[in-house]
């Protein structure tokens, strides 16, 4: 069946998308350059749509008129365009379809080459090579392993004038600097476990812990809203419990630590977006305008799984959602932290591996083992693993009868001292916190 080698529909979808909603303009234009176009007013509109971006001027119909005079186009074909642009989370994938449209336009050209080399003389092969492989995904051409050894001696030599423990973004909890080396940037953190062990409580307090240290956060908060998770962080920085906060049932004397708190998270570097069902293109997008502001160290989802990115399937859109997420993180050197659920069999094996564990008086390896054996309970497909850095699995410890020790247990890990053993937390007795078992509060609070 023959394909159509453009996309009238896509050109116009991404336009309107953006015309709707400028923030979405930053992702696509990674994709697709005006050449990607095939229609001439398309190309002339998204040549001024990047204009606009360039000179941080809004990106409208009516600016863009401005920049357009000349090309025929009208302002009321820009408002049409955007009522084409069935939904404004799809603008990526409307971009690839460009971009794919394209490439398969330039290897039309680069056959018709070949046959026309081929009867004047003959082909150069190795233009004709290079050209096929602009065609391609490859963001990134192979470099010679030399090219990036001076980078390297660099690195280390910087790292042996200044020689740390914890090398990434610290996040002052010492047993789990000393495991991972901190946060990384570039690299994925993953904090997976059974609900109500403390996934969403231990990524709030990183995220608050590593800012006191300096650390700016991006943090896309999709299950609580922002109120919510300034109510758990004046928690934290308290001791009161949120339930006290949320009713205003605490007593008077509290108000000077609760104002003391407020203050401190006013000069945090946190940014927070809780706009439900965001996707990783709205992500990468907001991230974009925000690092015209100022610098971002770090990005935390939470959680991946309600991220709103589509695909045919519920496995396949987790997938696509975990490996957009490791794309960001890489493409604007971000250390990055997602949250994310685990299936029953998950609970069980890491559970189990614990009491087992413990049975056999070899915590550490036995830990190690059974947190490797939960990974396949992990939600999603086997990808969402291998996409994340570090993984760690949070249960409930089975040998704490009172159920307020949590154990993290490292499934994976790309950075650290190859300490393998489970780390343990405890439950704070009001605030929403997990503090360091058996071990005085290492945190930053006001009481």
């Amino acid at each position: 069946m023959e394909v159509t080698l453009h996309s009238r529909e896509s050109e116009e979808a991404v336009i309107g998308s953006v015309l709707i909603n400028p923030e979405v303009y930053g992702e696509c234009a990674a994709l697709i350059s005006p050449a990607d176009f095939f229609f001439l007013r398309n190309r002339a509109i998204w040549k001024a749509c990047g204009d606009l971006f360039g000179s941080k001027r809004d990106i409208d119909f009516i600016t863009i008129g401005e920049l357009t005079k000349g090309e025929d186009i009208e302002t009321s074909y820009l408002v049409e365009l955007m009522g084409r642009s069935p939904n404004t989370y799809n603008a990526r994938s409307y971009a690839e379809t460009i971009l794919d449209k394209s490439r398969r336009r330039r290897q039309v050209d680069i056959a018709n080459k070949i046959a026309s080399g081929a009867h004047n003389g003959g082909v150069n092969i190795a233009n004709i090579m290079g050209d096929l492989i602009g065609t391609t995904d490859l963001k990134k051409k192979s470099e010679r392993l030399a090219d990036g050894l001076s980078k390297y001696f660099d690195h280390i030599s910087e790292r042996f004038a200044n020689p740390k423990e914890v090398w990434g973004i610290p996040t002052t909890y010492k047993d789990f600097d000393r495991s991972t080396g901190g946060l990384h940037k570039g690299h994925s953190l993953m904090i997976s476990g059974a609900p109500g062990a403390g996934k969403s409580i231990l990524a709030a307090a990183i995220i608050l812990k590593s800012a006191q240290q300096g650390a700016a956060w991006a943090v896309y908060s999709l299950e609580m809203s922002k109120h919510d998770l300034i109510n758990r962080w004046v928690g934290m920085l308290t001791g009161l419990s949120e339930d006290k906060l949320s009713s205003g049932t605490f007593k008077e004397d509290k108000w000077s630590l609760i104002t003391q708190a407020i203050e401190e998270l006013e000069s945090l570097p946190i940014y927070v977006n809780d706009t439900p069902r965001l996707t990783t293109t709205d992500i990468s997008a907001d991230l974009s305008k925000i690092q015209t502001e100022m610098s971002i160290d770090a990005i935390c989802v939470d959680y991946l799984e309600i991220l709103g990115d589509h695909a045919d399937n519920k496995n396949e859109a987790t997938g696509l959602k975990s490996t957009r997420f490791r794309e960001i993180c890489r493409e604007k050197n971000l250390a990055g932290l997602v949250i994310q659920s685990m299936t029953k069999e998950g609970i069980g094996a890491a559970t189990g591996g614990i009491t087992q564990a413990t049975k056999n008086g070899d915590k550490g390896k036995k830990s190690f083992a059974s947190a490797q054996s939960a990974m396949i309970g992990v939600s999603g497909p086997a990808g969402v693993m291998h996409d994340a850095d570090t993984i760690f699995m949070l249960v409930v410890d089975p040998e704490d009868i009172t159920g307020r020790t949590i154990a993290a247990l490292p499934a994976k890990k790309r950075h650290g001292n190859g300490m393998k053993r489970a780390i343990r937390f405890t439950w704070h007795e009001q605030a929403p916190l997990l503090i360091p078992a058996d071990k005085e509060i290492t945190f930053k609070p006001n009481y």
